[in-house]
């Protein structure tokens, strides 16, 4: 049995013991110190990157953000797992130790940026919660800036997040463009991150501006509905599809001068941003100037909740914020429902007071309520709802399911075909285009399908049942979040798309205005009749349950 050693710098080195793998990934894999909790071990796979690997963790351990982990209500919570010590191998370098972040008490800081996984995962609905994690995750870079550490591959799926502190959790930090004697640089990058003049560079060239940019990202985003900055609604023809071209191409939508070609995506509530947080946001993503700092961010996103201008809105105090122009969410809801033009939202009926945020965690605001400007009544196809009812149910039948499947081509357009045609003859009774009637929706039974326009996927209904979501404890290859096993009961019927959405059909709901106006890429395989890819739940999100245009 190999023999491992820490070395924390303060005494000679100690003997460790390590449990069996606990999470694997390309470069390494993380164990558990036995008889250490908290604290977890990262050794390196490939021996030749070991020399470059004990550099850059030599450097971290030299220049440790001070960044530490903070007991709430008798559990310990881990800001950042950056290395506390070097792990060897009798005298050979290994791997590093590092504080372990507790995955079941903290999320994906994805999670919190759309409403429908929000509920889905029972997250904090409050508005004001994504303001302030946009306020801790700024304070975090903040932090690392000031000792010149970059993230650069910087995107939510790398930051976790504590719903009961509204703490930030930073992961994977040895993968950082690192402030040493040299610099010890990054060496990945996502696309939908990347700043517009990376174009063509490698993570190694990056730094504190691709921070920033990418920073801002994620900072609109929480405060914007879940919206990339460069979603949009093209009004021109012959601009790039993907996020990652269009950032490339400048298209953002959401500036205080607006774009000449794009409109903004219709759930967006930036006109009720405050023009100081517009301000920071045009400078980050419109050309000329210097980006906002992370500095910035912390200090404009605290003055908000510091003084007083954050605050609870009257018409839905337990899930709308806002600023001081008035409730967007509220004018959302107006538009969806049709309101006419000129309606008003109550106003401020007592001073609002400030949010407390004792231990970083939101405490009630005051109510307040603020006039919406007018709103008009904005029809949507109900293909929208069918899109994100088809892209819902698969992400359902995902987890039935929970087959590890390695990762291939879309299928071909006639595999694709032939598949239709064998589910058809399966089915129960094929139904005609044209929107239910209440009549129609009650006579449908399990395995019935229909239609509502000529345009929408074909829908089947799906019968009341239960189900075991989850893996079981034993099964080989199982991550830590396919568990524990549990029973889910489908308590009434519901329809899912029949067939997989196609290339075709979501560019007929972006065409039409919908969809967000999220363009996915095809990856090469192309477009047409063949199985959309590159989507979520949350890109499927709709933008309104308005009655059909057909």
């Amino acid at each position: 049995m190999t023999s491992f050693f820490i070395d924390e710098g303060s005494t000679k080195p100690r003997p460790i013991r390590l449990s069996s793998v606990i999470k694997e990934g390309a470069a390494g894999t993380i164990h558990h110190v036995i008889g250490e909790p908290g604290k977890v071990v990262k050794l390196y796979k490939n021996p030749n990157d070991l020399p470059q690997y004990r550099e850059k963790i030599e450097a971290m351990l030299a220049a440790r953000p001070q960044l530490p982990a903070f007991p709430y209500k008798g559990r310990v919570y881990v800001q950042i797992a950056w290395p506390a010590g070097t792990v060897l191998d009798g005298t050979r370098f290994r791997g590093f130790a590092m504080p372990e972040v507790d995955f079941q008490h903290s999320t994906e800081l994805d999670n919190i940026l759309q409403k429908t996984v929000r509920q889905m995962m029972r997250l904090p609905e409050f508005y004001g919660t994504r303001v302030l994690l946009a306020a801790n995750l700024a304070a975090l870079m903040a932090e690392l800036h000031a000792l010149g550490h970059y993230m650069v591959d910087m995107k939510p799926a790398n930051m976790r997040f504590y719903p009961q502190t509204l703490y930030m959790a930073i992961l994977d930090t040895d993968g950082f463009s690192i402030n040493g004697r040299r610099r010890l640089p990054a060496r990945e990058l996502t696309d939908d991150y990347i700043a517009p003049e990376a174009k063509g560079k490698k993570p190694e060239e990056l730094g504190l501006d691709q921070d920033l940019f990418a920073l801002a990202v994620i900072i609109f985003r929480l405060l914007n509905n879940g919206i990339h900055p460069y979603q949009g609604i093209d009004t021109a023809g012959g601009y790039p599809t993907t996020l990652q071209e269009r950032v490339y191409a400048g298209l953002y939508a959401y500036g205080m001068t607006s774009h000449p070609g794009v409109k903004p995506a219709r759930p967006s509530v930036h006109e009720y941003l405050e023009d100081g947080t517009r301000k920071l946001l045009d400078g980050a993503f419109q050309t000329g100037g210097a980006r906002p700092a992370a500095a910035a961010w912390r200090d404009h996103l605290n003055g908000l909740i510091k003084n007083q201008i954050l605050v609870k809105c009257a018409a839905d105090p337990k899930n709308h914020g806002h600023f001081s122009k008035g409730c967007g969410f509220c004018a959302l809801q107006q538009r969806r429902s049709g309101v006419r033009a000129g309606a008003v939202v109550a106003g401020p009926s007592r001073p609002p007071r400030p949010v407390q945020v004792p231990g970083q965690v939101l405490n009630t605001l005051q109510t307040a309520t603020a006039v919406a400007p007018a709103a008009g009544r904005g029809v949507r196809a109900l293909f929208f709802l069918i899109i994100y009812a088809t892209v819902a149910g698969v992400f359902l039948y995902a987890q039935l399911g929970r087959n590890k499947q390695p990762t291939v081509a879309p299928p071909t357009p006639a595999a694709t075909t032939a598949v239709q045609r064998t589910s058809q003859a399966q089915a129960g009774t094929s139904r005609t285009d044209g929107p239910l009637s209440s009549e129609r929706e009650r006579a449908l039974k399990p395995k019935d399908s229909f239609k509502e326009c000529s345009q929408c996927p074909e829908m089947v209904v799906v019968p009341v049942g239960s189900f075991t979501m989850g893996s079981p404890g034993s099964e080989e290859g199982r991550d830590n979040d396919e568990g524990p096993q549990h029973p889910v009961r489908i308590g009434k019927p519901f329809a899912v798309g029949k067939f997989s959405v196609t290339f075709e059909d979501w560019d007929a709901c972006v065409a039409d205005g919908g969809c967000n106006g999220y363009r996915p890429s095809d990856a090469g395989w192309g477009r047409g009749r063949r199985p959309v890819i590159n989507v979520s739940w949350n890109d499927a999100t709709p933008p309104s349950p308005a009655p059909p245009r057909e």
